[in-house]
């Protein structure tokens, strides 16, 4: 099959013009990788990332809780019954 064949050569690519960083770290480099490759090929968002979406979304991988996090992400949250 042609693609497994260019995957391969592209890994071999990227073992050898990034072999500091993966060596330094593997996990953290392969999950960045694969994130970049999943966000140039379709299907893409059907609308633009809103930020504040994505904010709370950040927050909430690093175990903040939603009190924390809804008045970072909500305007005039402050303000609200």
């Amino acid at each position: 099959m042609e693609l497994r064949s260019r995957v391969r050569k592209f890994g071999q690519r990227l073992r050898r013009d990034f072999a500091r960083e993966i060596g330094s770290n593997a996990k953290g480099f392969k999950k960045c990788a694969v994130h970049f490759l999943k966000m140039s090929l379709p299907p893409f968002p059907g609308h633009p990332r809103e930020p504040a979406i994505t904010k709370a979304f950040e927050l909430r991988k690093q175990d903040r809780g939603w009190k924390e996090i809804y008045p970072q992400v909500i305007p005039h949250h402050s303000n609200l019954d």
